[in-house]
């Protein structure tokens, strides 16, 4: 539900000329979260079991773990290499790995399976993140921004042994953009982004409501400005030529298709801009 604007009443000690007004708030810098969230390093959450295994009953082995137990160290890694391969799932990758964590260190066939082991860890998290971000919801922010910070862990993971490596890379861009997508959709973003700007300009003194509105088509998608500033009418065509170009770009990404300048009163119907976005 889009809240009702409230109203405010800033009276700064000096009241700055709208050119300055406009030179300060033009630059704004569009309020994404996602992209916050994905250029940190990944917290200190490796999924704990908090010690609560449960043992299972002393039955022995099952035959697949007597014939697993029972390959010798170069099967275990005949095994293993079936999961270097550019489809392999988590699962199979894991798999891999598990033949690998058998062959004892006295073997022959340990430094092979040492550097087999980095080799499957690397794809073992590169698989991982390409899963999450596939499997992230467009459609639930909360959903998509839950698979991408977990992607974000998988990725950091392969980019702290290797800050250049070009697939990681590929990936963070992919999450990028996959949150991206969903932000344009979140009419949550964009209140989020109008409450933003809202206290950025309050912050400076400046007697401008902003909320998010919008009727039919643009419902959600039109970000409403209101003040007796905009009576002015050189003031309104500074920012209409020299402020929403500059904002453009970010507004549209969050998924305003249109601003509306309101003149202060209750019963003004202000003016429409389209921001002529892409889609």
């Amino acid at each position: 539900m889009t809240p009702a604007p409230i109203a405010r009443t800033i009276q700064p000690q000096q009241k700055p000329k709208s050119k300055v007004l406009w030179l300060v708030i033009g630059g704004i810098v569009l309020f994404v979260i996602i992209i916050a969230m994905l250029g940190k390093s990944p917290s200190d959450s490796s999924g704990t079991e908090d010690g609560q295994k449960t043992e299972s009953a002393n039955t022995g082995p099952t035959a697949e773990e007597a014939r697993f137990n029972a390959l010798k160290p170069s099967e275990h890694l005949s095994q293993a290499l079936v999961a270097v391969k550019p489809s392999a799932t988590p699962d199979q990758i894991e798999e891999g790995l598990r033949h690998l964590r058998a062959i004892p260190e006295s073997a022959p066939e340990s430094t092979r399976a040492k550097n087999l082991t980095t080799k499957l860890t690397r794809a073992q998290h590169l698989a991982e993140a390409q899963v999450l971000i596939d499997t992230a919801p467009v459609d639930d922010l909360k959903g998509n921004l839950d698979n991408l910070k977990k992607a974000n862990d998988e990725i950091q993971a392969v980019l702290q042994q290797n800050p250049h490596d070009k697939d990681a890379l590929k990936l963070l861009t992919a999450a990028t953009n996959k949150g991206r997508e969903a932000l344009g959709g979140s009419k949550q973003t964009r209140e989020a982004f109008a409450q933003d700007l809202q206290q950025r300009l309050t912050s400076m003194g400046y007697d401008i409501t902003v909320w998010v509105h919008g009727e039919g088509a643009n419902s959600g998608h039109e970000l409403n400005l209101d003040s007796e500033m905009f009576k002015d009418t050189a003031t309104r065509v500074q920012f209409i030529n020299g402020v929403l170009p500059t904002w453009k770009s970010d507004l549209c990404e969050v998924g305003f298709r249109q601003v509306k300048l309101r003149q202060g009163g209750t019963f003004e119907l202000g003016q429409d801009y389209s921001l002529g976005c892409a889609n």
